[in-house]
Formats: structure tokens, C-alpha cells, sequence
């Protein structure tokens, strides 16, 4: 795993906006695993897996939710990475 590139913004700011201001384009040949945060990636690059979320009042399928642990158990790579460059202030 490689952290191609980073994009930062002044105090808060949802990552996905962050991400549509940066105007990085993903190469297509990457898959891009993203958390509920960004929904409508789709559009943006065609290789980019969601999990599904929840609708009101209902619940999701088992195949839903198992897509989602399947995704999230490839997912935890990416958030220890992003969790290391924020304990050790590399991005600030």
C-alpha cells in the first residue's frame, strides 16, 4: 500500500469536499475504497467501493452487511496509514 498523494484544508472540512476541491483524479486502474462519508464517488471514478447505508426504519440485507464487514476488513489498512501520519503530525 502507497499513499499516492495528499490534499489538506483549514480547519474542518468533510473529507469528500476536500477531495472535490483537491481535483485529484484517481488513476482508473486503482480501486478506490471509501467510507460512507462518500457517497457519489461512483460518478467520479468508476472503481470505487461504498458500504451501503442503512435505510430508515429498515434494516440492511445479509448480503448488504456482509459486502460491508468485506469491505471494512480491507479498509482498516487505509485507516491505520492515516492514523499513523496523524499521531506522528506528518500532515500538519
Amino acid at each position: 500500500m502507497r499513499i499516492i498523494c495528499t490534499a489538506h484544508g483549514t480547519g474542518k472540512e468533510h473529507d469528500f469536499q476536500l477531495f472535490k476541491r483537491s481535483k485529484v483524479k484517481p488513476i482508473s486502474s486503482l480501486e478506490v475504497l471509501a467510507d460512507k462519508g462518500y457517497q457519489g464517488i461512483n460518478r467520479i471514478h468508476n472503481s470505487s467501493y461504498i458500504p451501503f447505508k442503512k435505510p430508515k426504519k429498515k434494516s440492511l440485507t445479509f448480503r448488504e452487511k456482509e459486502y460491508n464487514r468485506e469491505l471494512a476488513r480491507h479498509r482498516i489498512y487505509v485507516e491505520h496509514v492515516i492514523r499513523c501520519l496523524e499521531i506522528f503530525r506528518i500532515l500538519a
